[in-house]
């Protein structure tokens, strides 16, 4: 390669990585691969009928997203998609969905804005230190409420996973690149600005973070679940008491979901997914007074439960109670018996009256 090339392609290099880091001396240690800048956030993503696959690359730098690819349609090669997949095969696979067609471009467009304002520079600096914990849990959560709103879907999962990389390396080997377009930042989310030194500064973790990461570090695993609403039975948030009972219904539609039900005990011998039990642990509220429900699940896993505003939780019907209701007769019901007997009984004597008459 001649001279100027390789200097040519030395400045693009460079370009490209000060996209993702904050000076020359880390650009350069990127292009070397010393450092890893970035995390890969895989998404899957199913909405009423419909579902898709996305990628994110964040910056662990500048806390903002690099670069974002949606896509979304009724192709069913979608669902077959894992998200625990290395980046290669997870941008080849989503290489695949556009090639076989359906794809929505409107709805891809639509969540990929979605996911750019909910994933900003206020959110993203907790979420990363969530990412280096491999703890996705709450970016999934985050995201179905995000989804559900934007779109007004009343039924949206998310499942997601995230790798530590090299911005550079990925960009550079991206199949996807040229074939599939990143989704554009919406313009009311403009570019980061301000000086590098400010960029670098990092962002302290709210209150509501730091107790959520507490909660979660107690226990060996955490699940990703639905609470059971009750509108009119069930109870309210401030009428909860530590270790009271109330029900859930966890996820049940990959393998690996199923197994994990089926391990929980939500699993009855028709293979039907039931709500279990948890023991009610405690409920923070968020940045944006969403609402964090924790409860202690079977085998020492945490259930963990995200709702929007306040609602009424379902609990598990007291089977004791039901069953002396069912044992024991209601007043009435045992008069009415009573006098069901004493009817047949006035007929009988009336009956032998007039065959003894008859007779004699």
């Amino acid at each position: 390669m001649a001279e100027p090339d390789k200097l040519k392609e030395h400045a693009e290099l460079v370009n490209m990585a000060m996209e993702s880091v904050l000076t020359e001396s880390q650009a350069k240690d990127l292009i070397q691969g010393k450092i890893q800048d970035s995390y890969l956030l895989k998404l899957r993503v199913d909405i009423e009928n419909r579902s898709g696959v996305m990628i994110a690359l964040v910056s662990t730098f500048k806390n903002d997203i690099i670069l974002l690819y949606s896509v979304f349609g009724n192709s069913p090669a979608i669902k077959k998609i894992r998200t625990f997949e290395d980046m290669g095969q997870f941008s080849h696979d989503m290489l695949e969905v556009t090639k076989a067609g359906g794809v929505d471009s409107g709805l891809s467009e639509n969540i990929g804005r979605i996911i750019y304002r909910k994933l900003d520079k206020s959110t993203l600096p907790s979420l990363v230190s969530q990412w280096e914990r491999k703890d996705i849990a709450g970016t999934m959560a985050m995201l179905e409420s995000a989804i559900k709103t934007g779109l007004k879907a009343k039924n949206v999962k998310v499942q997601a996973d995230a790798d530590k990389i090299s911005s550079l390396k990925f960009r550079i080997k991206n199949v996807i690149n040229g074939i599939i377009s990143p989704i554009n930042r919406p313009e009311d989310d403009p570019e980061p600005a301000g000086n590098p030194d400010e960029l670098n500064v990092p962002i302290k973790a709210s209150e509501s973070e730091t107790e959520i990461a507490q909660i979660i570090q107690q226990f060996p695993q955490v699940v990703i679940c639905k609470t059971v609403l009750s509108p009119v039975a069930g109870i309210e948030f401030d009428q909860l008491q530590e270790n009271q009972k109330i029900l859930f219904s966890l996820p049940f539609q990959t393998e690996e979901e199923k197994n994990l039900a089926s391990s929980l005990g939500a699993v009855d011998k028709e293979g039907i997914n039931r709500p279990i039990p948890g023991e009610f642990y405690r409920i923070v509220t968020g940045q944006k007074n969403e609402f964090h429900i924790f409860a202690k699940g079977p085998n020492g896993v945490m259930l963990r439960a995200f709702e929007e505003r306040p609602v009424r939780l379902a609990v598990p019907k007291d089977k004791t109670k039901s069953a002396e209701q069912k044992k024991t007769k209601p007043p009435a019901a045992e008069s009415k018996s009573y006098l069901g007997y004493i009817v047949i009984g006035v007929m009988g004597i009336l009956v032998l009256i007039l065959v003894a008459s008859f007779l004699f």
